[in-house]
Parts: C-alpha cells; sequence; structure tokens
C-alpha cells in the first residue's frame, strides 16, 4: 500500500520536531494482530460444537429434574449434557457460563473428551472461571494428542503462538494446526492460512495461505475477513485487488474489528479502491480508535495536531497521544514530554514534562533524555525529584495497563 505521511508541522520550539511524524501504511503487522481473533472468543465453547467426543446418548424426552438427578448420580454423559444446555441455555436451563463449566469439569475429570476441550475453552477464555491458560493446556493436550480432537489441536496451536503465557514456538503452533486443518476444523484452517501467507513457523506459502484463509472466511471464523482483506490489499497470495480488499475490511469492520476499521479509513484517505474521502476516513478511524485500536489513536493525534486532512485540534490530540503513551509506546511517551514542555493542547507543566521525558529515556529513547536534561535546567531540586516521583507513579499505571491485557 503507498504510504501517507503528514507534513511535518514546525513548532516554536525545534525540540518538538524531535517525535515528527508517524507514517500510515497497511502493514504486516497489522495483519498478524487481525489474526489474533482465530479462536471463537466472546462465545465460550463456541467453536466446540459438533466437535469430537466420547458422547452417543441423548437423553431425549428427559425432564430438567430427570437430567440433573442423572447428573448428580455421576452419569458422566448426563453430566455432559447439563454443561451443553447450560452452555446454549436450551432445556429448560438458563444460560450460565459458571454452571456450564462446572458441569463440564465434572464430565472432564472422569475422562470425557469432549468435557475436556469445553473446560479447555473455559479455562483458555475465562468463562465461567478464572482465565488460566496452564489449565487449559492440561485440558487439552490429552484429546489433542492421543484422541485426534481438531478442535483441541487448534487451541494447542493458539497456546504456543506465543501470546498465552507459554513459550512461543512457531512451528510447533503449526505442527498443530495442520493436524486440526487436515480434519477440516475452519479454524485450524485458518491459522495454519495465516502462517503459511506470513512465513511464521513454515516456509511462506502465500497463495495455499489465502486459500486457506478463505476457507475461513467462507465458514465464518472471526477475523479471516480481515485478514484475507489485507493479502487482496497487499498482493500476497493473490493479485492485488484494492476494491475487493475494501469491500473485506468493511465487512469486517461492520462486525467490530477494529484493525479493520482501521485499514478501512487508510484506503479512504489514500481513495485506494474507493473514492478518496476524508470524512468517511475519519469517521473509521475513530471507529477503530474507539475500539481501542492503538495506531488509529496516534494516527488521529498526529492529524489533529498536524491540521491535515482536519480541523487541527490541539486538545484532542494530547488527548490520544496520552491514551497511546499509557500502553507503553516510547514514542508518544516522548511526545507528551514535549507537549507539557511547550503547553500544547496541555497545560504547560515542566515537572510533568520531565516526568514523560524521564520513562521515554528509560525505555532506552536518547532523545527524550537530552530533553529531559534541557528540562531539569530550569528546574530546581526539589521539582525535580517532584518530577522523578510522579514518572514512578506513571509507570505504576503503565505497568497496571499492562497486566490487565
Amino acid at each position: 500500500m503507498r504510504e501517507i505521511i503528514p507534513p511535518n508541522q514546525e513548532s516554536k520550539s525545534s525540540s518538538y520536531l524531535v517525535y515528527g511524524a508517524i507514517g500510515l501504511a497497511i502493514s504486516v503487522g497489522v495483519a498478524i494482530y487481525a489474526f489474533d481473533a482465530f479462536s471463537g472468543e466472546g462465545s465460550p465453547a463456541f467453536s466446540s460444537k459438533g466437535g469430537k467426543g466420547n458422547s452417543s446418548k441423548d437423553f431425549k424426552g428427559y425432564s430438567m429434574a430427570a437430567l440433573l438427578a442423572e447428573a448428580e448420580s455421576g452419569d458422566v454423559l448426563a453430566q455432559l449434557r447439563v454443561s451443553e444446555h447450560y452452555r446454549d441455555g436450551t432445556g429448560g436451563f438458563a444460560k450460565s457460563d459458571a454452571y456450564h463449566f462446572e458441569w463440564a469439569l465434572r464430565a472432564a475429570k472422569a475422562g470425557n473428551v469432549r468435557a475436556k476441550v469445553y473446560a479447555g475453552e473455559c479455562y483458555f477464555h475465562g468463562a465461567g472461571t478464572a482465565k488460566d491458560y496452564q489449565r487449559a493446556h492440561d485440558m487439552f493436550i490429552g484429546p489433542a494428542a492421543e484422541s485426534n480432537d481438531p478442535i483441541a489441536q487448534s487451541y494447542m496451536g493458539r497456546l504456543n503462538s506465543g501470546n498465552h503465557e507459554f513459550p512461543r514456538r512457531d512451528d510447533l503452533a503449526v505442527e498443530w494446526y495442520r493436524k486440526s486443518a487436515a480434519q477440516g476444523h475452519p479454524y485450524g484452517q485458518a491459522n495454519l492460512g495465516r502462517a503459511l501467507l506470513l512465513g511464521i513457523g513454515v516456509a511462506k506459502d502465500p497463495k495455499e495461505g489465502v486459500r486457506l484463509v478463505r476457507l475461513g472466511v467462507e465458514n465464518g471464523v472471526d477475523g479471516a475477513d480481515a485478514v484475507l482483506a489485507w493479502a487482496y490489499a497487499s498482493g500476497e497470495g493473490v493479485e492485488k485487488d484494492s476494491k475487493e480488499a475494501a469491500r473485506l475490511y468493511l465487512q469486517s469492520a461492520n462486525k467490530g474489528n477494529s484493525v479493520s476499521a482501521h485499514n478501512l479509513a487508510l484506503l479512504y484517505l489514500n481513495g485506494d479502491g474507493v473514492i478518496k474521502d476524508t470524512e468517511e476516513a475519519l469517521k473509521w478511524f475513530r471507529r477503530a480508535s474507539e475500539g481501542g485500536y492503538v495506531e488509529s489513536k496516534r494516527v488521529l493525534g498526529n492529524l489533529y495536531h498536524s491540521g491535515q486532512n482536519v480541523a487541527a485540534n490541539p486538545v484532542m490530540a494530547s488527548k490520544l497521544y496520552l491514551e497511546v503513551a499509557m500502553t507503553g509506546d516510547v514514542e508518544c511517551q516522548r511526545v507528551m514530554g514535549v507537549r507539557y514542555q511547550h503547553g500544547f493542547g496541555v497545560s504547560a507543566d515542566l515537572e510533568e514534562a520531565y516526568a514523560w521525558f524521564n520513562i521515554a529515556a528509560s525505555n532506552g529513547d536518547s532523545q527524550a533524555a537530552g530533553l529531559r536534561e534541557d528540562v531539569a535546567k530550569s528546574l530546581e531540586s526539589e521539582p525535580i525529584l517532584a518530577a522523578q516521583k510522579r514518572s514512578r507513579e506513571l509507570l505504576k499505571e503503565i505497568e497496571a495497563k499492562k497486566a490487565k491485557k
């Protein structure tokens, strides 16, 4: 995709130029982010419906009380069925993640394969119980390795992807995805497609990657349309087609995918595959920003600062840069130092400026280190000590936000 760079807006102070322009481009990193949605997350045991498992008794004609009595007596298949009723809110049972997990765990402890997958999903997503990736792993490993369960295999791939408290093993993740995909599991296919498209843990094969991701789209895998859109936008594994990319990004963005909203905004800003429409671009940047996508906050901050394609709004720019800085972004931490130093969209405050420069410098930003020393020349010893204390407070807030993710 074409890269658009907002023009530098030279300020009254040369030091303000150190934070410069932030480029706007659809990148591989964006594609990787979008693929993390390939999980069925948000719906307990969503991907397990219809999965493998040792269940044949259907309990048709059983009343709610009779089924519960069977389950309480230790009938493992009754426990599994009660778990499913609580998951789906069927059979007279009120929908409950907690009870779905409780009964799945009972049946899992008795050795039921499908129940192990249900309980593993609950641990993985924090549905009805505290999120616990180690316990999820312990539930999935048996069904994946011994029972060849494609759902458990897909989750084992995700647990080895480096995003869930386990060491990143891309090659092992691909091995699990391949086993799942071979059985036609949509999430296994989509995640294997991701690996092949981007060359993660396996030799890059964009065409096969696109084929598998397309299967994910056809089977309703969350986020697959976003990645197929990226393939069309970048010409990876398929002939470049910006119009098709825009169509798929719109489809994905309308389902709440913030990354797709961001990339659709870039297409409107560029006039690539759609008519050039600044208002539409800003609408989708805002949608992505409200959805928590950090890159959109950064871009909007840049646009409000520069006044490019939108009326300059230094207060809004500062608000957005602050939100990005609080995620741990070093560049925006330095930016906040500059804005407090010169009063751009905030009240000028040298102690606060020092605090932000101090944080950015601690993260290896040499420019921020120099600016911190410049500000220190205008402060007495007590304000410097106060600013350092403020740095510690801000760092705690930043680390706390990171820990919640």
